[in-house]
Formats: C-alpha cells, structure tokens, sequence
C-alpha cells in the first residue's frame, strides 16, 4: 500500500470517477464483511439484507446502523475478519465508554502509514510551508506503549509487513517526537524548547495551556511554522487566540482511534473525508441536509481486520454547503460538533453542543480553566479552575456569556475551585443527563456518579 503515498489521486478525481472508485470498494467491503465475520453477516441476515443489495451510495441506507455498544456485545472472534495474530491490535483511548479493543489488517496499517506520509510530508508540509527536515512534535496525554514515564517504540509497526511501516516509519521518527503533557505545561516546555518543531500536534485543550504559559511568562523560543489540532472540537476564537500567540496557521483533522482518520483541513481549511472511508451524517435516521446537524456514521472500505460498516463514532457534525476549490472531489465537513454525549439537553427540543459552549465562552480572554457540567435541563454548574487575581473580570464576562446561551430558564450555579488533580485531559463540557461514562470527566465528585444513554434526537 506504499504506492498509496505517492501515486493515489483518488480524492482528486472527478466527481463522478471518485463515486464510481466508492462504490467499487464498498462492495468488496460489505462483500468481505459477510464472507468472513460472524457479527456482519448476523447483522445483515437480521436485517433481511445481502451483500448483492448494497451496490450504491444510496443503498447504504438499508443497512443498519450500528453502535459501539452492539459492536462489543459480541465476542472479538466474532466481530474478526482475519486471524488476529496476523493483525495489528490496538485499543480506542476509552474517553467515553471503556477501551475498545480493535485490529487493523497489516495492509490497512501500511495504507495508513502511506496515506499518514502523503499527508503529513507530501501535502500537509507543502500546504504549511514546512520544509521536508522540519521537525514535528506530537503532545499527547498518554500512549499505550509507554512504561516507566518514557515513550517507546510502537510495537505495532514491528509488526507490520509493509515498507511503509517498517522503513518510512524510522525515518519519520528522526523527525518527530512524541512528548507527554499530564497537568502544567511548564512540565513539557523545556523539551519543546531542545527539539525545537516547526509543526506541533496536540488537541485544542493542551495548546491552549501551553499559550497561555507562552503568553504569561514571554517565552520566544517556541515558534512553529504550523499548528495541527485533533481529538477536540477545534472552535474559531480557539484558532484565532493560538495563531495570535504562536505567530502561525493552525489546521484541524478529525480522527477516532477505531477507525482512523477520518477528515483533514487543505490547504483552504476545507474539512475533506477521507477517500478510504464513507461518511454519512444523519438524523433521526435521514440524511441532514448541509447546514444541519447530525451523527456522523462511518464505513470503512478497506480494513479487513476489524470490518465497521455503518458505525455510529458517537460524534455529532454538519455539512458545509459549498464545494472546496482546491481540487478534492471527497466531501466537506462544515464543523465537528463535539461527542453526542456531551451535548446540553436544554429543552425536549434544544440541544447544545460543545462546539457552541466552546464558541460562546472563549471570546473572553484571558480566562482559566473551566468546566460546564449539566446536572439538570434547569441548572448547569460552572467550575472555575485557580482562578487568579486579575481574572475576576474575566469570569464574569464568561458567567455573562454562558447565561446569555443556555436561556434564562437554566440556572447557573458558580464554583470556584482548586483542584490538586486537574490534569491536562479532561472534557470541559458534561452533560450528566447523556453521559454514558465518567472517564476523564475530572473529580472524585464526577466519578462517581453515571449518567443516562445519550439522546436519540440527534
């Protein structure tokens, strides 16, 4: 799948060829799927439906969605599409629900790495202008094969039997360095400082403290060429406040850990899927139309491993209306809207999503750490993190600013706390009313408590 890297042009064909490259891979896939997995063709005798039946984009609509949770009801043996000991084993990061256990063909690892080597080295430098020796630093909160506080090797790429992995993979790693951020940024500052990158990668939450510690202490030493979010809903005044310190273009792509990556800004900030999967978005069922929100379900077309074939990830997004001009033929995702359990439930009918909280309270400046947790459709708490001195005015601009979105029939109660376990990695809008699972929510207050199964307006 190496050649992926430097000879696929699928995403640039013309509209009509790109469809026709779709269909074809979705069904092999479905195909595959039903030949080789006791879970899939369960699913599709169930439902009535061969894979025959499944030939066009459209037909999709047919095949029933599925959910995590329907997903790892059944054993792995089950749900495998090839041996496992001749696949890559790795687990989702668990941020809600528990880890998932998931396998990638060798060959799909190779064609990510290929596709992960045209993006990052072919497009991505060439878009922000990063030379091919430019430095690439990823800060992450943990990685399941560190030990002893020290990132090591990814074991899966000695694994994988694809050029791609083995050899560009090293080569790639001469480059770039992987740093691990647990609560204050002054604990990875000096590393970032030595190795000097011209390209950080790390979710919106960690550059966020990371500038605000650039900003208060003067720090010049920091100074990429280009910023690249993932894991978070990235909001505009976020974009703007990171490009303002750091003197440079931020860009977004959108991944989840069972099924890759899914989307990349270009070099216009368009948010293009990507051609190896297909991504619908849907409410109640339907279509929404661009503009609109919904859930965002996935088929990937080309990991026999671990086949996922309409699978809700449990995010929420929204179309853009127009068409991007750089030449991709592949669809344009307006905005991530931020996990479907993390919605605000104002009304039987009004949803908030952390996108729009996240737009709403970071037009104020200067602010620290907060957390908006719905405990009720009339009352939100919102936690105020070592608030400072000279933050006062700050706060009340945001108490303002988040009152003015949620309505006045919401109550919102102030709470200002010192919390000796705030950690980097936490999610900064909750709604106990969806939430499925209390990872990462934050205190020994939230840990304890277990919400309902999420809304299935949206």
């Amino acid at each position: 799948m190496i050649w992926y890297a430097f000879s696929s042009k699928v995403d640039r064909l013309p509209p009509n060829e790109f469809r026709i490259v779709q269909e074809k891979r979705l069904r092999r896939a479905v195909r595959h799927a039903y030949d080789h997995t006791t879970f899939w063709r369960n699913w599709m005798e169930r439902a009535g439906i061969e894979p025959e039946d499944i030939n066009r984009l459209e037909d999709l609509g047919r095949f029933p969605i599925c959910t995590k949770e329907d997903f790892v009801s059944r054993p792995v043996h089950e749900r495998m599409g090839e041996d496992p000991k001749k696949c890559i084993r790795h687990s989702s990061s668990g941020t809600t629900g528990d880890p998932m256990v998931c396998y990638r063909s060798k060959k799909y690892y190779d064609y990510l790495a290929g596709y992960n080597l045209q993006g990052h080295y072919i497009s991505l430098r060439k878009v922000l202008e990063i030379g091919p020796f430019d430095r690439i630093m990823r800060i992450v909160y943990g990685m399941p094969w560190e030990k002893d506080g020290k990132s090591k090797t990814n074991p899966r790429r000695k694994e994988a039997i694809g050029i791609a992995a083995r050899i560009i993979g090293p080569i790639h790693d001469r480059f770039a360095k992987t740093i691990h951020f647990r609560s204050s940024a002054d604990e990875i500052i000096p590393e970032i400082i030595e190795f000097r990158p011209k390209l950080i990668v790390a979710n919106p939450s960690y550059l966020r403290i990371l500038a605000d510690t650039v900003s208060r202490t003067g720090i010049s030493e920091i100074r990429p060429k280009a910023l690249l979010v993932s894991g978070e809903v990235l909001d505009e005044s976020t974009r703007k406040y990171l490009e303002t310190i750091f003197h440079c273009k931020t860009f977004q792509r959108y991944s989840v850990s069972e099924v890759g990556k899914i989307a990349f800004e270009c070099e216009r900030r368009a948010l293009h899927v990507s051609d190896s999967l297909i991504v619908e978005i849907l409410n109640d069922g339907k279509p929404s139309p661009p503009g609109e929100p919904g859930k965002i379900v996935v088929t990937v077309l080309l990991n026999d491993a671990m086949p996922l074939l309409r699978y809700d990830v449990g995010d929420v997004g929204i179309w853009s209306d127009s068409e991007c001009q750089c030449g991709r033929s592949s669809r344009v995702l307006r905005s991530m809207e931020g996990r479907q359990e993390d919605h605000l439930t104002i009304e039987s009918d009004r949803f908030l999503s952390p996108l729009a909280v996240l737009s709403a309270l970071h037009q104020v400046a200067d602010l620290p750490r907060w957390q908006v947790v719905q405990e009720s459709t009339e009352s939100c708490k919102l936690r105020i993190f070592n608030q400072e001195q000279n933050q006062r005015s700050a706060v009340a601009e945001l108490v303002q600013n988040l009152r003015i979105l949620l309505g006045e029939k919401v109550k919102v109660e102030i709470s200002s706390e010192t919390h000796e376990q705030l950690r980097a990695k936490f999610r900064p809008v909750i709604s106990h009313l969806n939430m499925r699972d209390n990872r990462w929510t934050m205190t020994n207050e939230d840990s304890s408590r277990r919400g309902l199964s999420v809304s299935s307006r949206i």
